[in-house]
């Protein structure tokens, strides 16, 4: 008989391969003990229930990725990158999103904001095929970017646990040496 914490890893690893996430899976313990990580040469600290073993992208040459899976189905990812061209990135986000061009995308959702004073997006996506509904907020800080994304079952509302994540983080005094 195959274990439950066995059960959420291999479903977890599953999910890993369905969504092309890039982070480490690894299965939370059953008690969360919260705790905020900061990292000062990428300039932001965030609260999560455990170590999101920051980690070289594959897919992204140049970006960092911080990685906590809640559940087997909620996902919480964090890129950050040194990328001069952030104002870029985000100039063609907002482009997309007014030409429409991504299929998935919330309708009204996406939204220029600032957080801490910094220039910032956020929008969600629905993805009915694959079963998930997604959150990205993008920051761009002195020439530094960075990228929130969550993930959990579609038709439900953004859990509790990704909002109190979210607004955990907080960005610190930008280091470009990384």
């Amino acid at each position: 008989m195959i274990s439950l914490d066995m059960r959420a890893t291999i479903v977890c690893l599953l999910l890993l391969g369905g969504y092309g996430s890039t982070g480490v899976c690894q299965t939370p313990s059953k008690q969360f003990e919260w705790k905020e990580y900061v990292y000062p040469s990428a300039g932001f600290a965030i609260t999560v229930p455990y170590d999101p073993h920051p980690h070289d992208d594959p897919a992204n040459p140049g970006y960092t990725v911080y990685t906590v899976h809640l559940s087997p189905t909620l996902v919480v990812t964090f890129r950050s990158a040194n990328r001069q061209d952030c104002v870029t990135i985000l100039n063609d986000a907002r482009d997309a999103a007014r030409r429409k061009t991504e299929p998935t995308l919330v309708n009204g959702s996406f939204k220029d904001i600032t957080v801490q004073g910094y220039p910032s997006q956020e929008w969600q996506l629905a993805v009915p095929a694959v079963g998930y509904a997604q959150y990205v907020r993008q920051v761009c800080i002195e020439g530094r970017f960075y990228q929130f994304e969550s993930r959990w079952p579609v038709g439900q509302q953004m859990p509790q646990s990704v909002k109190r994540i979210l607004n955990s983080l907080r960005f610190l005094t930008v280091s470009q040496s990384h």
